[in-house]
């Protein structure tokens, strides 16, 4: 009998061969709660995208778990709805082979740790182990961040120094980053996590955008479009720099100045470590000024922000990529960046980088940007700037573009190495 099933249906290796390979995305986060950060934008963006670019031998299986609950398969258009089972309601993750991936999309650092086990468990079976790193920033900066926080980032970089197959970073900054990181930590294995870096995209309507426009948000876009305003992007907290622009802001008061004041609309959730700014913030917003904070703005009306502004500043202390930047050229306008090292991989004609952070000197800086904005000219930079070209690269180092080939992109991993022992 076993002979005829064998003749009739193949051996059991032809019979597992012809079962698709699963990707299994880690959405943990933005599962049981999407604050509409940029890493979030990333995740919808990057599994929207998987969805429609995927080879039909490849099955995309969103997966989410918890401190004290293991993977579970998610609905795979919880994207699209807001009623979302508990994670205790959905099935748990089946057994792995060999040729599937596990992919960290999310930024699930508190989460991950937990589940040390069941992903030992997965490779074991044969599953190759990817994680996206957006930046290092909790372990090279932790005075910007909870005491919490840094403890569950280290424990998770810890953890993917001896399990992660594949780093994929947002930026080159990050990729060398992580390679020195890896040289710091001097952990034996067999072979040597490969490094990637990836590039993110612009394109706001392909990163499934929430949409409509709330009445208190609608005196923010009078001001862009009525006066001379500059915007800013990003959650308020430490690294973020909002703190130097509102300076800025109302130093241009307190001089006085030559033209009309630039007016400033900050977009970007209140975070942590930053009470008193926040509270300044709001006190500013009823103070007549041209200024506005929206705390909780849809993408349609960041999009509309844009394209109504005069310029955008991003006054980061530090980052892992800079996508205001990017979206701020993708609408067309100039954009003032602060002089660090990650944002120069995104330079372009049409955006300019300052130094100084005192107050009265960022203010002239800004205000000659606003009376003499730069040209952008930024197509060429554009062009590799889609949430396209984003999946596309991110199939081709898990090396599931070809659904099975040996891959096409290049290795960072000995050069970046070589780079961070320099």
């Amino acid at each position: 009998m076993r002979a005829f099933l064998r003749a009739l249906f193949g051996s059991d290796a032809a019979r597992r061969s012809l079962r698709p390979r699963q990707l299994l995305v880690d959405v943990s986060v933005i599962y049981q709660s999407d604050a509409r950060t940029g890493i979030q934008r990333v995740v919808r963006a990057v599994l929207t995208g998987l969805e429609q670019a995927l080879p039909a031998n490849v099955q995309l299986v969103p997966v989410a778990a918890a401190r004290r609950r293991s993977y579970r398969v998610v609905p795979a258009d919880f994207l699209q709805t807001s009623e979302r089972p508990p994670l205790a309601a959905l099935p748990r993750v089946g057994r792995r082979r060999a040729g599937d991936v596990f992919l960290g999309l999310d930024l699930a650092a508190h989460i991950q740790p937990r589940r040390t086990r069941e992903l030992y468990r997965w490779k074991r079976q044969g599953c190759r182990v990817a994680v996206v790193v957006y930046d290092l920033l909790p372990i090279r900066h932790p005075e910007w961040f909870s005491e919490g926080l840094v403890a569950s980032f280290a424990q998770w970089m810890r953890l993917h120094a001896r399990l992660a197959d594949t780093f994929l970073c947002i930026s080159r900054w990050v990729a060398k980053d992580v390679a020195a990181y890896l040289e710091e930590a001097g952990v034996v294995r067999p072979s040597a996590p490969q490094i990637f870096a990836f590039p993110l995209g612009a394109d706001l309507a392909t990163s499934v955008p929430s949409t409509g426009v709330a009445e208190q948000d609608a005196p923010a876009l009078r001001l862009a479009r009525e006066h001379a305003t500059i915007l800013c992007v990003g959650t308020v907290e430490p690294r973020k720099g909002h703190a130097q622009v509102v300076d800025a802001f109302e130093a241009q008061f307190e001089a006085g100045t030559d033209g009309v004041p630039w007016g400033l609309v900050l977009v970007g959730r209140a975070g942590w470590k930053t009470e008193p700014l926040q509270e300044r913030l709001r006190e500013l917003s009823q103070s007549g000024k041209p200024f506005a904070w929206l705390e909780s703005a849809s993408d349609e009306t960041l999009e509309y922000l844009y394209e109504a502004c005069t310029g955008v500043v991003v006054p980061s202390l530090d980052e892992g990529f800079g996508l205001p930047i990017i979206e701020g050229l993708a609408h067309g306008k100039p954009v003032l960046a602060s002089d660090i090292g990650v944002f120069h991989e995104l330079a372009a004609p049409g955006v300019s980088f300052f130094q100084s952070r005192e107050a009265r000197a960022l203010a002239r800086t800004i205000r000659d940007f606003v009376d003499a904005p730069p040209k952008v000219d930024a197509s060429e930079l554009l062009a590799s700037v889609t949430w396209a070209n984003c999946v596309s690269h991110l199939m081709d180092h898990l090396d599931l573009a070809g659904a099975g080939g040996s891959g096409s992109a290049p290795c960072l991993c000995g050069e970046l190495q070589g780079q961070a022992a320099r």
